[in-house]
């Protein structure tokens, strides 16, 4: 009889249940009767993505760093989650979970009871798939109208996935208080271990947290966390997986009264860097992320992406220690900064950030956290390109000779000088390979300022980067980056093909599918003749003039060297085929001069120079050596002599052509009174025109290895002039 009184109370109660719930929401009812249906459940009920932390690694899979927000996540498989947790957490939320189907009608009947007497709405009574429905589909609003809709949901989601996919997401979803989500972050935090290790006790104290991870929180609520940690190793007796006598010993272990929370992480340069790429809004590449800053970090910190990087660790290993090696200690007065990026694809392999510490910091390598530098003479390519494509030749000859006063329109006169007297006429191609400022100044101004400022954007110096048509700017005064340096020479060794650099590969998502990978195509931005002079005419730098350091000694290498006013910024560009590198070296602090420096006054011919060979040598031992495609010399004109824009006194124009000789038997002359005569007319005279310039030098077959060191030139600004101080080469 008691048994027949309950089922008719509980036939009863349940059907007015559900006929509140058809009056309240008579559509989620209608859904729930279809949802028996085929048609119904033949779309998958899409869950919200399992938030988890992004992996970053490098180009052979090796771990770099994990992003993730201030919350802990870290999944595991349910066949790693022991069964004591498994129990304790079934005990405590659904113990009949494997028994039943999406809904528990006895348990929904007694918390429907509970509501009704306490004048609530419904809540409790809610099965694993029902609370994973709330977690990862709704939300946690508390209303009939959720509750209804939550076990529609839940029928679905039991039609397209097993119980045991079902409990593992559950176990991975929940919140368990302190940041922690899911079994395995939670172990980790109250407990210091993975959750294959916890004992009773403590899956027992996890499982209570999940009801109320607040109120039940061991730090603040210790007794009640005790109080409840006990009932679910009660009702884990009561369901046969402890004996009494174990549960009272596991009921006497004390409650967590700290917490471990994961270490902050210290992110590498290169990773910030690999952040600060990812989070520029202006590279649509990564619209994938979210189209604003605080959608990609959401996407980074909870999209359980593997983004793998282009660093290669081999070469990063080899770049650490030939600036360590080549550095003079200085106690971090001077360091150096390195960027090598493969030109095949702007992927960038290397970075020495120029400033240790710098994922918080000033970036020397990229300018992140601050800003750029002055090149120096390792500017001279740009201008010699802007010739070139203006139809000069490498033979042609120039006035190198100093001080140069270049008076340009709009500006003060502008002075300069080169390190050691003279300079005189000499051609392009000895210009560049023994950096004459003064040969270099006119050479801008002569083909045009506007037009070598092109030249530099197109190559690879951003847009966003000031450079003003000023005389100084053909020996880098500017400022910028050893990447975007990097990026513009890597025109030069791809020909005239420009890639952007890249730090990132490819990105794919928690279910392994990409969601951005491939390199950049590349846009031509100069010719591949041009480009091709350019590096002939730098691997005269290298062979012979004040890069020599930089030489390998089994391979072809073009580059330039680069210092600035008062020694205070270092540089070499340089690259083969296969790799670009630029080599900066100074105070991350400012403008310091590099006097004495480890007893060597600092060139861009002297340390960086010698960085990027032990850099370059160890890197590419082993792989085969690529030589430069030769330009056409049918394509490049004989020479001519450059009259410049200069002050009075220096040479604008070829030698005038000397006076015709008396006739034969003609005395001199008398001289006026009161002067001495002339000495007798030399023999010789001088030429009418300029001498013709040496023939350009052939592409080198070898390379010398040398550390001897090629000072470069230097400028000076008189004061009175009052024109800002340009820098040396």
């Amino acid at each position: 009889m008691d048994k027949l009184r309950r089922l008719v109370i509980t036939c009863v109660a349940a059907g007015t249940a559900l006929a509140l719930g058809a009056l309240v929401l008579v559509p989620v009812v209608q859904l729930f009767a279809g949802a028996t249906h085929n048609a119904a459940v033949a779309e998958p009920l899409k869950l919200r993505p399992l938030n988890l932390p992004s992996k970053v690694v490098d180009s052979k899979g090796n771990l770099l760093a994990v992003l993730q927000d201030s919350d802990y996540r870290a999944p595991v498989k349910l066949n790693q989650v022991p069964p004591t947790v498994v129990h304790a957490v079934l005990d405590a939320e659904d113990a009949t979970f494997y028994q039943h189907g999406a809904l528990d009608f006895r348990s929904i009947l007694r918390a429907f009871k509970s509501d009704v007497s306490s004048g609530g709405v419904v809540q409790g009574g809610s099965t694993i798939t029902q609370q994973l429905v709330k977690n990862a589909v709704l939300n946690s609003e508390r209303s009939v109208n959720r509750k209804l809709r939550e076990a529609v949901l839940a029928y679905r989601l039991e039609q397209q996935m097993s119980k045991d996919q079902i409990l593992e997401r559950y176990l991975n979803t929940v919140y368990l208080g302190n940041g922690a989500y899911g079994v395995q972050a939670a172990a980790q935090t109250y407990f210091a271990r993975d959750v294959a290790a916890l004992d009773p006790a403590q899956a027992a104290l996890l499982a209570g947290l999940i009801r109320n991870p607040v109120g039940y929180d061991p730090l603040h609520h210790p007794a009640g966390a005790q109080e409840r940690r006990n009932q679910i190793l009660d009702g884990m007796v009561l369901n046969g997986h402890l004996t009494s006598a174990q549960a009272d010993g596991y009921k006497t272990t004390p409650v967590p009264s700290t917490v471990n929370q994961p270490a902050s992480q210290q992110d590498s340069p290169f990773v910030a860097d690999v952040k600060a790429s990812l989070l520029d809004v202006t590279d649509h590449r990564f619209d994938f992320l979210g189209t604003s800053a605080p959608e990609r970090v959401n996407s980074l910190n909870k999209g359980g992406l593997t983004i793998t990087t282009t660093l290669d660790p081999d070469m990063q290993r080899n770049a650490e220690a030939a600036v360590a090696a080549r550095l003079p200690d200085t106690g971090g007065k001077f360091t150096s900064a390195v960027v090598s990026m493969d030109p095949a694809n702007g992927y960038v392999r290397a970075i020495v950030s120029g400033n240790p510490g710098s994922s918080h910091g000033y970036d020397v390598a990229t300018g992140r956290g601050g800003g750029g530098r002055q090149p120096g003479s390792s500017f001279k390519p740009f201008v010699l390109m802007a010739a070139l494509e203006n139809g000069y030749s490498p033979n042609d000859s120039i006035d190198g000779t100093a001080p140069c006063t270049i008076q340009y329109p709009g500006s003060r006169p502008y002075v300069a000088n080169n390190a050691e007297p003279g300079g005189g006429v000499l051609n392009l191609w000895d210009a560049t390979a023994d950096s004459v400022n003064c040969a270099y100044i006119r050479l801008g101004v002569d083909v045009g300022l506007p037009k070598v400022v092109d030249v530099a954007h197109r190559m690879g110096i951003p847009a966003k980067v000031r450079l003003a048509a000023s005389p100084s700017l053909s020996i880098g005064t500017y400022e910028v980056t050893p990447l975007e340096m990097a990026s513009a020479y890597s025109t030069l060794a791809a020909d005239g093909v420009h890639h952007a650099p890249s730090f990132v590969e490819k990105v794919t998502d928690s279910s392994n599918n990409v969601d951005f990978g491939g390199a950049d195509k590349g846009d031509r931005v100069v010719s591949a003749q041009n480009s091709r002079v350019v590096t002939q005419a730098l691997q005269g730098v290298v062979q012979r003039g004040t890069g020599t350091a930089a030489a390998l000694s089994d391979r072809p290498v073009a580059g330039k060297t680069g210092t600035t006013d008062n020694l205070a910024n270092a540089w070499f560009v340089g690259y083969t085929p296969q790799l670009v590198t630029a080599v900066w070296m100074g105070s991350p602090a400012g403008l310091v001069p590099m006097y004495g420096v480890g007893g060597v006054n600092v060139f861009g011919g002297t340390y960086p120079a010698r960085i990027f060979h032990d850099f370059m040598s160890s890197t590419l031992s082993g792989q085969p050596v690529v030589n430069f495609a030769a330009p056409d010399p049918s394509q490049i004109g004989p020479g001519r002599f450059l009259i410049a824009q200069d002050s009075p006194g220096a040479l604008t124009s070829p030698l005038p052509p000397p006076p015709p000789p008396p006739p034969p038997g003609t005395p001199p002359p008398p001289p006026p009174p009161g002067l001495i005569p002339p000495p007798t007319p030399p023999t010789t005279r001088p030429a009418t025109t300029a001498p013709p310039p040496p023939p350009p030098p052939p592409p080198p077959t070898t390379q010398q290895s040398t550390t001897t060191t090629t000072s470069s030139t230097t400028t000076t600004q008189p004061p009175q002039h009052g024109t800002q101080s340009p820098p040396s080469n």
